[in-house]
């Protein structure tokens, strides 16, 4: 059990560092990195009763800013994935326009429509894959074969 001085002097000591590691997580995003940092000490405040202060308190810091960071991002993915539809990536004005074309992969071996078709399934969750078979007018198992057929088309390359 971490006493409640303790516990301040873990803050105080280790707020930099893990604030640090959740910008890092977070490709900068400093916004989301404090998020994360206030939910990893409030989390240490919480469990604060649980935690023996002979335990490796700068490990299971890191490994709970680790396990928040990621449940950050994907919740802010699925959020994006919901506001991206495939009508929106598939009916595109000019289709090259979402090609980066200093991609050799994507340039030279994709057409447009199996680009537009990866650049979907990867930017949606995994329940929301379902829904971009739906509007496919396909199963989710032939989406995800049409997924390795491309795969294996980039790998072959």
């Amino acid at each position: 059990m971490l006493r409640e001085d303790a516990c301040d002097l873990v803050v105080e000591k280790y707020y930099q560092a893990i604030y640090r590691y959740c910008v890092h997580c977070l490709c900068g995003d400093v916004d989301a990195a404090e998020v994360c940092t206030q939910d990893v000490f409030l989390t240490l405040i919480e469990k604060q009763e649980k935690l023996n202060p002979d335990d490796n308190i700068r490990g299971w810091l890191y490994a709970c800013a680790d396990r928040i960071t990621k449940d950050y991002l994907k919740r802010t993915a699925r959020h994006r994935a919901r506001c991206v539809s495939l009508a929106s990536i598939t009916n595109v004005q000019d289709p090259n326009a979402l090609i980066d074309k200093s991609s050799p992969i994507v340039w030279n071996i994709l057409n447009d429509d199996e680009y537009a078709l990866m650049e979907a399934y990867y930017s949606m969750a995994h329940g929301d894959r379902e829904a971009l078979a739906d509007q496919l007018g396909i199963t989710p198992a032939q989406l995800y074969r049409k997924i390795r057929a491309i795969r294996k088309k980039i790998q072959n390359s």
